[in-house]
């Protein structure tokens, strides 16, 4: 695609700050990025539909869920999402995958480093805090509710 500021955007601002990032797919105006933390690890993914104008950020947790812990997962999902003013987690019900995901529309306006930086500040954030959270679930070593107090 030749006209993709919003990506272009991104990935200057990435580039700059050292992160390792890939396109995985040239047709697509996704990029990721692979993430350590002491927490656990995740991917953030970021996608851009240029045409709407809207940047939407994933931090995908390397966790797996076993199909018999996905409903708890799912409800501490659901119990951290009340917690949360901006952006949600998100359990795939089919393969348990758990993905924090957040947004902006900036139609009408443009995408600026410093709202780049908040969106993908926020994301990375939320990951952070809840890896272990979620990972305590998915294990059986907390209920959701235990889980979702120490969010």
């Amino acid at each position: 695609m030749a006209d993709e500021p919003l990506l272009d955007l991104i990935r200057s601002v990435f580039t700059e700050q050292g992160w390792q990032i890939e396109r995985p797919d040239p047709e697509a105006t996704i990029i990721k990025a692979p993430v350590e933390t002491d927490a656990g690890s995740h991917v953030l993914w970021i996608r851009t539909k240029e045409d709407d104008e809207l940047v939407t950020v994933f931090a995908a947790l390397d966790l797996e869920v076993p199909a018999d812990r996905r409903a708890e997962v799912a409800e501490l999902a659901g119990r951290l999402n009340q917690q949360l003013a901006v952006g949600s987690f998100e359990v795939d019900p089919d393969d348990g995958a758990v993905a924090f995901k957040a947004g902006i529309d900036v139609e009408g306006d443009r995408l600026s480093v410093a709202l780049l930086r908040q969106l993908v500040g926020h994301a990375l954030v939320a990951a952070e805090r809840a890896i272990p959270l979620f990972a305590a679930v998915a294990e059986g070593r907390f209920p959701p509710r235990m889980a979702a107090d120490r969010f």
